[in-house]
């Protein structure tokens, strides 16, 4: 029987007391799935309420801006003992449902106003991030939940603590072998991979006014002229600057300099997580025909192939079900499977972009009543 919002929010408090009777991890899971969207919905509820009289309506007042508790948050605060079903071998052989609901109910205790507390991030991180990780326990299928649960296309550090461990047995390797330290991987989005250039678009400004008018009009014949005037080669920086004005037929026009100032992996992987369907197809197609293979073999430091990059398109910022619908994204990943792209390939969790995009749409599916 589905409760109340009424019943949910004290339920949420009593959780605690509940286990400690004896409610089983079965009955456990059982109440998290079947109350799921009472559980879930009913935050932007006590939001609003919040927001009628400026305080939150549960048995703990306190100002909406300091603390807007959800019953998820409160379920989770209070009953630490409800970890307890995330325990890699409580979730063998549950159906993708339950798997889903458990993965945004328990994904929603970041998704609060301002005011968590940190050890609630820091518990919640540890037990995904060790989900993700149990791989000898958990298939691909089951773990994928777990991290479809929060990949959010806008943040870079939800992505990379789930490959914290694996980085620094790199840094710890390198350290031996007295080489570099790896670096995270680039190109999630435009201010990621100016940084690694040491690049800021605004010297774009600094630029003859010719070559700017000449930038900004992405006319090829134009550019050459004023390049020539100028007695001037194209520069990393200005490469960079092309990239930011989407002046993809002059980048096009001189693929040799942008071969010779940006690495074309780096180039690929962000041309698929940040640029225009318009931008990024045209040059993925030169970088293809310049590097044959490119497409096909291109992996980060994590072992994530280009494919996985599409998961970090800014059109997907925290909504699962754009994936496959998206306007912009289906072109590039059509155009990366065409070229070899592998969707079953494996990285350094053993998940692949086809166990998390199949994650995502049972996501997507429980999203909604």
């Amino acid at each position: 029987m589905k409760l109340s919002q009424t019943e949910a929010i004290e339920t949420a408090f009593d959780f605690n007391n509940r286990i400690k009777r004896g409610m089983t991890i079965s009955e456990q899971i059982d109440f998290l799935v079947d109350n799921f969207f009472v559980l879930n919905d009913l935050y932007w509820d006590v939001v609003k309420a919040g927001r009628a009289d400026g305080w939150c309506p549960v048995r703990r007042p306190c100002r909406l801006g300091e603390h807007a508790f959800s019953p998820t948050k409160i379920l989770f605060q209070t009953a630490p003992l409800v970890w307890d079903v995330y325990r890699p071998e409580n979730l063998v052989g549950l159906s993708p449902r339950q798997l889903a609901a458990l993965a945004i109910l328990g994904a929603s205790i970041w998704n609060t106003a301002p005011g968590d507390f940190a050890y609630m991030n820091y518990g919640y991180v540890e037990r995904y991030r060790a989900l993700v990780g149990a791989s000898h326990i958990l298939p691909p299928e089951t773990r994928a939940f777990f991290f479809a649960g929060k990949l959010e296309g806008w943040n870079i550090m939800v992505h990379q603590c789930y490959f914290d461990a694996e980085f620094q047995r790199l840094a710890l390797i390198a350290e031996m072998h007295g080489k570099p330290g790896p670096r995270h991987p680039r190109g999630f989005n435009k201010r990621a991979f100016y940084k690694s250039f040491d690049f800021s678009p605004s010297c774009g400004s600094k630029l003859p006014p010719k070559l700017q008018e000449a930038i900004a009009a992405d006319d090829p014949v134009r550019f050459g002229n004023a390049l020539a005037t100028h007695k001037r080669n194209p520069s990393k920086e200005m490469i960079i600057n092309l990239v930011y004005k989407n002046a993809v037929n002059i980048l096009l026009s001189n693929f040799g300099a942008v071969k010779r100032h940006v690495p074309l992996d780096e180039l690929a992987f962000f041309c698929v997580s940040s640029l225009s369907r318009d931008m990024a197809l045209p040059l993925l197609g030169r970088i293809e025909m310049s590097r044959p293979g490119t497409i096909r073999d291109t992996t980060d430091v994590f072992g994530n192939n280009l494919l996985w990059y599409v998961f970090f398109r800014k059109e997907n910022f925290g909504h699962v079900h754009l994936i496959d619908g998206n306007k912009a994204a289906v072109p590039i990943e059509s155009f990366l499977l065409e070229h070899g792209c592998d969707p079953d390939h494996f990285n350094c969790l053993e998940l692949s972009y086809n166990a998390v995009k199949a994650a995502r749409k049972e996501l997507a599916k429980l999203e909604t009543p």
